[in-house]
C-alpha cells in the first residue's frame, strides 16, 4: 500500500511506527493521534474537492471549435456543477522540453501549493509531431526524451500537494491519414500513449489511488470514430459537438455519474416586483431602444426585432448555460455572442394571441431558423421559454406556465465550426418583440 509512516507523519502518534498511512485529502488534516487513528481505523477512502486543473494541449482549450467556452474543460465542469480553477492547455505544449511551454516548466505555476482538487494531464501528442521526440527508456532519467519527462511530470504535480489526485488522460485514436504520420524517428502517436499509459503503470504503485487513468485510446476512439466529420474539426481537434460529447465521458470517469445536468440559478428577476416606469438601468438592465415598461403585470414589451436589434439587454457570466423566461404574447428571447447576432428563442401567433414557436439565429433583421420550421404549435396561454447552451448543442425547451419543465429537450441545434467561430462569447440577453402587438414578460432566469 502506497503512504506514509506513522513516524513521518507525527511522533505523537501511539501506532507502530512503520504502519503506513494511505496520502490523501484527509489524512493529513488530522491534528491529533487520536484523529489519525480514528482515520485509519475506519476504511474511509480519501475524497477530493469539486473542482479541476487541466495540464494539456490544444485538444483541451477549444482550438479551431470557439475557443475556452467550448473546451471540454469548461463544459464538463459545468455539466458536473465543478469548479475549473485552471485550463492550462496551450497550443502545441507537451512533456519534452522541445514542445511549447512542456508541462514540467509550468507545473508549479498551473497548479497551487496545497491543491486539494483533481488534476488531469493531457498530453504526448505534440512530443510526437511535431516536436519530434524520442521514447527513450522507461525509468530513464534523460527527461529531453518522452519516457523521463511524462515521468518528471508526474512526479512534478504530486510534489504540489499531498492532497489532489491526478488522471492521466491518453488521446483518442486520431483519423487514419493523421494517425499514419511519423517523427524523423519513426515514432507515431500510437506509441505516445503507449508511453503515458507505461508511465502510469510504473508510478501507480508509489502514488497507488492519487494516480488514476482515463483511457480515451480504449473507450472513446469508437465514439468519436462514428463521425469524425461532425465530431472532429480536422480529425484531430474536437468540433463543439466533440467537445460535448467528450466532456460527457470524463465527467462520467471522474464522477460516476451517468446524469450530468446539475444546475443553479445565476441572475434571476420576477419583473413584477422592480420598481414601476422604465426598465432602463434598474437591476443591471439597460434599454437601447424601444419601449419596456415596468408594471405590477410584468415588463411591457414595445420593440419589434427588426427595427430594434438589441432592445433591452443584460449582461450574462461566462459560466451561463441557459436562460429562461416566462412570457404573455409574441416574445424573442435573444442571446447575444457577439455583436448584435446571437442565438433565439421566440414565440408567433396572430396579434396577442400565440400559436407556435421557433428557434435559430437573429442578426439584425436576418433570421434563421433550425428545422423543423415552426418547431411546435401552441395553445394561447403563458410559458416558459429556454435556450440552454450544452457544449456543441443548442438546446429548446418551451412548456405551459405551471407545467413540468421538459427532461429533454423540444429541439437541438449541433453548433456548426463557422458558429462556434463567429460566436465565442457568452456576451448577453436581450428580449425584443416578434410583432407591433405588445407582450410581457414576467420572470427572467440565467443559469449555470
Amino acid at each position: 500500500m502506497a503512504g506514509v509512516k506513522v513516524s513521518e507523519y507525527t511522533e505523537l502518534a501511539s501506532l507502530v511506527g512503520n504502519e503506513l498511512i494511505p496520502t490523501g485529502t484527509g489524512i493529513r488534516k488530522a491534528t491529533t493521534p487520536d484523529q489519525l487513528k480514528a482515520f485509519i481505523n475506519s476504511g474511509a477512502e480519501p475524497t477530493y474537492a469539486k473542482k479541476l486543473i487541466v495540464i494539456g494541449d490544444s485538444l483541451s482549450n477549444g482550438y479551431l471549435s470557439g475557443g475556452l467556452l467550448y473546451s471540454w474543460p469548461n463544459v464538463m465542469c459545468q455539466l458536473l456543477n465543478w469548479q475549473l480553477v485552471n485550463n492550462a492547455a496551450i497550443n502545441y505544449s507537451g512533456y519534452i522540453p522541445t514542445t511549447a511551454q512542456p508541462f514540467f516548466g509550468r507545473i508549479a505555476t498551473d497548479i497551487p501549493s496545497g491543491y486539494d482538487g483533481h488534476v488531469i494531464m493531457h498530453g504526448a501528442v505534440n512530443d510526437i509531431i511535431p516536436s519530434n521526440g524520442v521514447l527513450g527508456l522507461l525509468g530513464g532519467n534523460d527527461t529531453s526524451k518522452i519516457f523521463a519527462a511524462c515521468d518528471e511530470a508526474v512526479r512534478a504535480v504530486f510534489e504540489r500537494s499531498d492532497d489532489l489526485v491526478l488522471w492521466i488522460l491518453i488521446p483518442y485514436v486520431f483519423g487514419s491519414s493523421i494517425e499514419s504520420l511519423k517523427g524523423t524517428d519513426g515514432i507515431k502517436y500510437a506509441q505516445g500513449r503507449a508511453a503515458q499509459r507505461n508511465v502510469y503503470i510504473r508510478l501507480k504503485n508509489i502514488y497507488g489511488d492519487r494516480l488514476r487513468l482515463i483511457d480515451a485510446e480504449r473507450d472513446f476512439t469508437q465514439i468519436v470514430n462514428a463521425d469524425y466529420a461532425t465530431n472532429t474539426a480536422d480529425d484531430i481537434h474536437p468540433s463543439p459537438v466533440g467537445h460535448s460529447i467528450f466532456a460527457r465521458y470524463v465527467g462520467a470517469v471522474l464522477s460516476g455519474e451517468d446524469v450530468l445536468t446539475q444546475r443553479s440559478p445565476l441572475y434571476s428577476v420576477d419583473f413584477s416586483t422592480l420598481a414601476a416606469g422604465n426598465l432602463d438601468g434598474k437591476d443591471g438592465w439597460s434599454v437601447e431602444s424601444g419601449s419596456y415598461v415596468l408594471s405590477g403585470a410584468g415588463l411591457t414589451v414595445d420593440a419589434v426585432f427588426s427595427s430594434h436589434t438589441n432592445g433591452a439587454l443584460h449582461n450574462t457570466p461566462t459560466n451561463a448555460r441557459s436562460v429562461r423566461a416566462l412570457v404573455d404574447g409574441q416574445i424573442v428571447l435573444h442571446w447575444r455572442r457577439q455583436g448584435a447576432a446571437g442565438f433565439s428563442i421566440w414565440t408567433t401567433g396572430s396579434g396577442a394571441t400565440v400559436t407556435a414557436w421557433n428557434f435559430g439565429k437573429i442578426d439584425g433583421a436576418a433570421v434563421t431558423i433550425y428545422p423543423p420550421n415552426p418547431q411546435g404549435s401552441l395553445t394561447d396561454g403563458n410559458y416558459w421559454i429556454e435556450l440552454e447552451q450544452d457544449g456543441g448543442f443548442l438546446n429548446a425547451r418551451i412548456w405551459a406556465e405551471g407545467a413540468t419543465r421538459p427532461a429533454l429537450p423540444l429541439a437541438t441545434h449541433k453548433i456548426t465550426l463557422a458558429e462556434a467561430v463567429a460566436y465565442p462569447l457568452l456576451g448577453s440577453v436581450s428580449l425584443v418583440g416578434t410583432t407591433v402587438t405588445h407582450a410581457v414578460v414576467k420572470q427572467l432566469v440565467i443559469f449555470s
